[in-house]
C-alpha cells in the first residue's frame, strides 16, 4: 500500500490529470467544433489562457507523476501483483512521450511536417486515463467503482464550467 506521502502526492497528480483531461477536452471541442485557432491572429482570451495552462499545468505535474512512479515503483516489485509492473510502465512512458511531443510541438510547431508529433501527443493523451485505470484495476489495491464514477463526473463537471466560460 501507499505511505501517507505517497498518497498525498498521488492526489496532486490524479487532481492535476483530472485538470489535464478537461482543459484537453475544452480546447479539442474549442479547436474542432469550434473552429477557434483557424486564424491565429484572433483567438479568444479564455483559449488563449486555457492553452497556456495545459501547458503550465502539463509540465508541473509530469515531475511528481514521475516522482510519484520512481517512489512507488520499489514497493510495485516487491509486491509482484500480476500487470501492474507493464501497466505502470506504460503509463510512465505514455507521459513521458507526451511530455517530449507537447515540447516539441511548442518549440517545432504544428506543422504539416512534424504532425506526427502533435498525432502521437493526441493518441497517447487519450491513452493515458485507461492506462491509468487499468493500473489501478489490476493493482494490490483496486477502487472501487464508484470513486472512478466520482471522478470522472468531477472531471465532466469542469469542462462543462469551462465551456460556460467560453
Amino acid at each position: 500500500l501507499l505511505s501517507p506521502g505517497q498518497v498525498r502526492l498521488l492526489t496532486l497528480v490524479v487532481a492535476g490529470g483530472g485538470f489535464m483531461i478537461a482543459n484537453s477536452v475544452y480546447l479539442a471541442l474549442a479547436g474542432r467544433a469550434a473552429g477557434v485557432g483557424d486564424d491565429p491572429d484572433h483567438l479568444p482570451v479564455t483559449y488563449q489562457v486555457m492553452l497556456a495552462l495545459h501547458i503550465l499545468v502539463g509540465v508541473a505535474v509530469f515531475c511528481p507523476a514521475l516522482t510519484f512512479a520512481l517512489w512507488h515503483l520499489r514497493k510495485a516489485l516487491l509486491r509482484k501483483s500480476r500487470g501492474t509492473v507493464p501497466t505502470g510502465i506504460s503509463v510512465v512512458l505514455a507521459m513521458t512521450v507526451i511530455m517530449v511531443t507537447g515540447f516539441f510541438i511548442l518549440t517545432a510547431a504544428n506543422t504539416r511536417d512534424n504532425q506526427w508529433a502533435f498525432i502521437s501527443h493526441q493518441v497517447l493523451a487519450l491513452l493515458l486515463p485507461f492506462l491509468y485505470l487499468a493500473h489501478r484495476r489490476l493493482s494490490f489495491d483496486p477502487p472501487p467503482g464508484r470513486s472512478a464514477w466520482i471522478a470522472s463526473g468531477r472531471m465532466l463537471a469542469l469542462v462543462l464550467f469551462v465551456g460556460l466560460i467560453h
